[in-house]
């Protein structure tokens, strides 16, 4: 948990330094490092190059971009480093920006309206240290959710093209004009229990969603709570139709008490098709998923239809954009956590007590580098767990440090980076064992949530992070191995 803090407040540290009197000039054509650059959930273009005329305070962007989702397009955004708000167009939309150097970095921000849905972007230019490296980290926020992405150009010949990618609004905007049906579908989503219709199925107690598509690529995250304790899992699929067999090492292949043998996925209009051959306690079955996402991205519809010998069974499950309805989607979960907590079967709570150590090939570390290694140390008596921790390598380098938390919701303090101060609170969720925390550094705000679930067969440790800051939304999935 602590690791998180410590990284964001690096993170911050490192972009409120103050800027030398100088600032770089980021004049040039710059070509797109595909294999170097990060996408996430945007499909990238095949090939792209920017050419930049900086004259403080005016800067002019010239984006040529050949193939992607947008197909081939030029754009030229023309902005001045004074803050003062400029216009330009993308692709016939009007897009308003203002432009300031942070530092050693210049911040381009970009707001613009497609289809009825507001689109807000922010483009941070860096510069590498050799002049010869241009690195733009980028954050959309949309009405069809958040999207990241850090593109890395090589600075080439000034004869070499006269033509480059401008700030990530154009991207931004060929993402919604031809992949607003399957970007849709991308987000974090939670289930309303209240509005679905599980059929002969017991519903689940609370249950989040986090999706991805990019291009054909589709990945569903899924932290299940139950009357019996959490279950996570996943799904992922390329959209071409055809089927394909899952290796016995394959992530997708344990949903639960299921086995899944084969997955076949395609897309129907604007809707996902996500079809799996499994097993059920000897019980071979099919069970056909529809995922749909409503014209204004704030519901999503996952319709499911499961055929076999024994059984068929039909179930609705309506999803609401984002966490803030979990309230209403498991009010039971919610009430109160000593309740919850007792949800899980024979009343007690599983004990997290262990050494556990990091399986780095199995976490998922996001945008947060991940150590080298690390490993975890619990003393779990109830209501107190401690967790001490031994990291090497890393954002951080090798670091240690130990924090403690009460399962009765009671605050509790810790220090972090530069003395300043985290408070955390915990409480169980079923069998998960939440622990939010939050901390200020340098006037930034930063918050984040912890969710530690245990394999039924306990030597499986699971920590699901969530963090918010000034400087965005971050999220990671850490996988521990018992000792």
């Amino acid at each position: 948990m602590h690791r998180k803090i410590l990284a964001i407040s690096f993170a911050v540290a490192a972009f409120a330094l103050p800027g030398l009197a100088q600032t770089p000039s980021l004049s040039g054509t710059w070509k797109l490092n595909l294999s170097k650059s990060d996408f996430g959930q945007i499909p990238p273009p095949a090939s792209e190059v920017q050419t930049i005329v900086d004259n403080e305070p005016s800067v002019s962007i010239t984006t040529d971009q050949k193939g992607g989702m947008a197909g081939d397009t030029t754009t030229v955004m023309k902005v001045t480093t004074d803050g003062k708000e400029v216009s330009w167009q993308s692709g016939g939309n009007d897009v308003k920006s203002t432009a300031k150097w942070q530092g050693q970095s210049l911040v381009i921000l970009s707001n613009t309206t497609f289809q009825g849905s507001d689109i807000g972007i922010k483009g941070t230019y860096t510069l590498g240290a050799d002049g010869k490296t241009l690195t733009i980290a980028a954050q959309y926020v949309t009405g069809m959710g958040n999207f990241d992405l850090t593109a890395v150009y090589d600075k080439t010949d000034a004869s070499a093209a006269m033509a480059a990618p401008a700030a990530a609004a154009p991207r931004a905007m060929s993402m919604s004009q031809s992949g607003a049906s399957t970007s849709k579908l991308s987000g974090t989503w939670t289930l309303n229990v209240s509005k679905s219709d599980f059929g002969q199925l017991p519903p689940p107690v609370s249950e989040t969603d986090t999706i991805a598509v990019s291009g054909n690529d589709f990945k569903q995250q899924v932290v299940s709570v139950t009357q019996r304790g959490s279950q996570n899992y996943v799904r992922g699929c390329t959209a071409d139709g055809k089927e394909v067999t899952l290796a016995s090492g394959d992530p997708r292949v344990n949903l639960g008490a299921i086995t899944v043998s084969k997955v076949q996925c395609a897309w129907q209009g604007s809707s996902l098709v996500y079809t799996e051959t499994a097993n059920l306690r000897g019980t071979d079955l099919v069970d056909k998923l529809t995922f749909s996402a409503s014209d204004d991205g704030k519901t999503m519809t996952m319709t499911s239809n499961i055929t076999s010998a024994a059984f068929n069974a039909d179930r609705k499950l309506v999803y609401d954009q984002g966490s803030g309805s979990a309230a209403m989607a498991a009010p039971a979960a919610t009430a109160a956590p000593a309740t919850a907590a007792m949800s899980h079967a024979g009343g007690t709570p599983p004990n997290l007590s262990g050494t556990w150590k990091l399986s780095l090939t199995k976490s998922d570390f996001g945008q947060i580098p991940g150590p080298v290694s690390q490993i975890d140390t619990i003393e779990h008596n109830e209501p107190t767990v401690k967790i001490a921790v031994n990291q090497k390598g890393g954002m951080m380098g090798d670091t240690s440090y130990e924090s403690a938390v009460t399962t009765d919701g009671k605050p509790s303090t810790s220090s972090g980076m530069a003395g300043s101060m985290v408070t955390s609170t915990a409480h169980w969720d079923g069998a998960a064992l939440v622990v939010d925390s939050s901390t200020s550094f340098q006037g930034t705000d930063v918050k984040i949530k912890d969710h530690f679930t245990l394999s039924d067969d306990g030597k499986t440790l699971t920590e699901v992070t969530h963090i918010e800051s000034g400087m965005g939304n971050f999220d990671e999935t850490q996988v521990y191995d018992k000792q």
